[in-house]
């Protein structure tokens, strides 16, 4: 595996596709890791060297303590762009990804070729950020899996793929 080396931890990172080609580098959402892109890298491989990081705190990242800020995740982002040897690239971001790519562009423009914002906003209510981290934290992850689906997914997705509760043997 692959690691950069910040001030405060180290962040996963995987470089793949063609050699030479322009790059572009993959961002998580909150609660994933750079697995979430796993759909879309054949079609992507071909044309791009592909960057995929695991977000502070998640997938191999470590998760130092204390509060982060986008300013510290798009540094993560840079050194690991850094580590690969990446000058400059085009930035996909998903949710917190995409907020991290706009503070990419905000703080190193000439870095950031473009940016494509998926499922995003450049705030977030923080009364509300607050309390879904203290779910988490209370409860894990799973105390908001449906609330992320909901964001990410129609109902009428989410209603085709869910899993079938199990069926009791009495019943069957």
């Amino acid at each position: 595996m692959a690691f950069a080396h910040t001030g405060s931890g180290r962040i996963h990172w995987k470089l793949e596709g063609e050699d030479g080609a322009p790059a572009l580098v993959l961002l998580n959402s909150i609660g994933t890791d750079m697995d979430l892109w796993d759909p879309l890298l054949p079609a992507l491989r071909a044309r791009r060297a592909l960057l995929r990081i695991d977000t502070r705190g998640h997938g191999a990242s470590d998760a130092p303590l204390g509060d982060y800020t986008l300013a510290d995740l798009a540094d993560d982002v840079f050194a690991a762009m850094d580590a690969a040897g990446i000058a400059q690239a085009a930035v996909a971001g998903v949710s917190l990804g995409g907020m991290i790519a706009m503070q990419m562009a905000l703080s190193q423009p000439a870095r950031v070729e473009a940016a494509a914002l998926i499922c995003t906003s450049a705030t977030m209510d923080s009364a509300a950020w607050q309390a879904r981290v203290e779910m988490v934290r209370g409860q894990g992850m799973a105390a908001i899996a449906d609330l992320a689906m909901g964001r990410f997914l129609s109902p009428g997705f989410i209603a085709a793929t869910r899993p079938l509760p199990p069926r009791s043997v009495a019943n069957s």
